[in-house]
């Protein structure tokens, strides 16, 4: 154990909530005598862009938010911290699958978040339920509920009706209180030039994001306004200021997000606020006089809460839990994909005009019964000299020409029919296990084809920003991703590669007669404008041509004959002269002769 994990800041240069929660997480670390590092959605260091996160200096990574994927092999954690109709506002697909990169998942205890990933790892080989919590929570400070004192209600938030956008579920409430006197209002003083909280008298100001302050304020006003939006309602999802009030022991008036009553019950105070204003204003100025007229039960209530929220909501708590068993859960997760070791693995790495991925790719997948062969060039065999010294790696020379096509002609004539065998491209990223994982579903249920799915790294744009994006069926422009059968190949398909060239990734998909995705985003296409990518609407063309050829093929009811069958799609492609260069230009840098 490093007794060292990072966090990932996604806005660097915008100040948010979310700064409030890592500024937290670090201060709780430093209280476990653990240390908590930010890191950018690309893993370095925030205090350092050379220093990149991974296994070797951090125990894990946490993601607080959907919008950032798994990129390399250190254990990955996402806390489930968003309501589903988030991903729906977002792009419900790409950031689903975005959840999928990750190892493991931590719960806020939110039913809504954690239905959707349940739904999502059905039947998953790879993942489980989330054994961890993490809440939006605090270690510190923690305040004595008070006693006595006059309270008033505390409020923070944005008054979205001066910006001219649709008014404020909470306005007309809170300007009730205000012309009482009964309310603390804290927020933005000025946005995007409007001062939003003008002719409020109860404006306090602004209230820095540095993890403390904000309990202060709520303790120093005593009763806590604790109002979800919509989103967090429907999936009994509690944000930061729930948790922020429980610290500063203050009195909690809440609305029916059912998440405050299944674990809190009569300790807070409710209002629905679907009912008329009116209401709600009478049901608040009752728990205000019986808060203030009646200070031991007050007292006793946030006490009672408060103790309940330290014994189970309470940062550290979350910590010392995930230290205490993350080994255990790590083996427990590995274990769902063990294998058949009788079962050989042969994975033939192409090496371009540079071989930094192949190291790395082989340190993470290194099963007992995976074999390594090394295409590249005679000048390139020193760098891998220390590898190639391995009794499972071997060497394959690569032409003077820089071409692939008889380098894989000849590994594929060292596969034999048991064995299971991948290619991986010069610009390809494999993570760890990836083999084995495909190879768990391939060997339990008897498929010619299992492929990944995979994530494409786009060159960045700005605040440090690099969207991982995924594909379903990704042949065009990966090769990694797929692991295939020996007993596809014959001795037409074992010299496709010199026929072919260009077409052999999509030659050996369609060779393969019973294919099936997993879910797993275990291998990375890295800068793919090398490979001539071109508009998503031309991609989407091919991969939906490819995916009715593969259906075709797969049903031998309409085919049987399979040289046959590939010759008239590839006839069938030539007809259309735009896709059919746009497919020989992709793989002709490495498959043509």
């Amino acid at each position: 154990m490093h007794n060292r994990f990072a966090v990932i800041k996604l806005w660097e240069n915008t100040v948010s909530a979310e700064d409030e929660n890592i500024s937290r997480l670090v201060s709780a670390a430093r209280e476990l005598n653990l240390e908590c590092v930010p890191v950018d959605r690309n893993y370095r260091l925030i205090c350092d862009k050379s220093i990149i996160a991974d296994e070797d200096n951090f125990d894990f990574v946490i993601h607080l938010h959907f919008d950032s994927s798994k990129i390399n092999n250190l254990f990955s954690f996402v806390a489930l911290w968003n309501p589903i109709q988030f991903y729906h506002e977002w792009g419900y697909r790409k950031y689903s699958d975005a959840l999928l990169t990750h190892d493991d998942y931590l719960s806020c205890s939110s039913t809504g978040a954690d239905r959707h990933l349940r739904r999502l790892i059905h039947d998953d080989p790879y993942h489980l339920i989330p054994e961890f919590t993490l809440y939006h929570s605090l270690a510190a400070p923690i305040f004595e509920p008070k006693k006595g004192a006059r309270k008033k209600l505390f409020y923070c938030g944005i008054n979205w009706d001066r910006l001219g956008k649709k008014k404020g579920r909470h306005t007309d409430l809170l300007q009730y209180f205000d012309a009482k006197g009964l309310v603390d209002i804290y927020g933005p003083a000025i946005l995007q030039g409007v001062k939003v909280w003008e002719g409020f008298s109860g404006y306090r100001g602004e209230v820095p994001f540095d993890g403390v302050s904000m309990v202060n304020k709520i303790h120093e006003s005593g009763i806590a306004l604790v109002l979800s939006s919509k989103a967090h309602i429907d999936s009994e999802l509690m944000s930061n200021r729930l948790f922020e009030s429980l610290a500063a022991g203050a009195n909690i008036i809440c609305d029916q997000n059912q998440f405050a009553r299944r674990h809190f019950g009569d300790l807070f105070h409710y209002i629905d606020t679907n009912e008329p204003l009116s209401e709600q204003c009478r049901q608040i100025e009752r728990y205000l006089s019986d808060i203030n007229e009646n200070p031991e039960k007050a007292y006793a209530l946030a006490k009672e809460a408060q103790n309940l929220f330290l014994q189970k909501f309470e940062l550290k708590q979350s910590l010392q839990r995930i230290y205490a068993r993350l080994e255990e859960r790590k083996n427990r997760l590995r274990g769902m994909y063990a294998m058949d070791t009788t079962r050989c693995i042969k994975v033939c790495y192409l090496c371009g005009d540079g071989a930094d991925n192949i190291p790395y790719n082989l340190r993470g997948n290194s099963a007992g019964n995976i074999e390594n062969f090394i295409c590249c060039a005679e000048n390139q065999k020193d760098t891998f000299h220390n590898v190639l010294q391995k009794d499972n790696t071997r060497y394959l020379p690569l032409k003077e020409n820089g071409k692939f096509g008889s380098a894989i002609a000849n590994f594929l004539s060292m596969v034999h029919k048991n064995d299971f065998f991948a290619i991986v491209l010069p610009n390809e990223l494999i993570l760890r296990d990836h083999f084995s994982k495909l190879a768990y579903v391939m060997n339990v249920d008897k498929y010619d084809c299992v492929y990944s799915q995979i994530l494409i790294a786009l060159p960045e744009r700005g605040n440090n920003h690099i969207p991982w994006y995924s594909y379903n069926v990704s042949d065009i422009k990966s090769l990694g991703n797929f692991l295939f059968s020996g007993t596809i190949l014959s001795p037409d398909v074992v010299s496709t590669p010199i026929d072919l060239d260009t077409m052999f990734a999509h030659f050996l998909f369609l060779s393969a007669r019973n294919s099936q995705p997993v879910k797993s985003f275990t291998c990375i296409s890295k800068n793919p404008d090398e490979l001539n990518l071109v508009n998503e609407k031309d991609i989407n063309v091919i991969h939906d041509m490819h995916r009715w050829a593969s259906i075709r093929f797969n049903n031998p009811n309409i085919y049987t004959d399979k040289t046959g069958y590939i010759k008239k799609k590839l006839i069938f492609l030539k007809r259309y002269p735009l896709i059919w260069r746009f497919m020989r230009n992709i793989q002709q840098k490495f498959f043509l002769n």
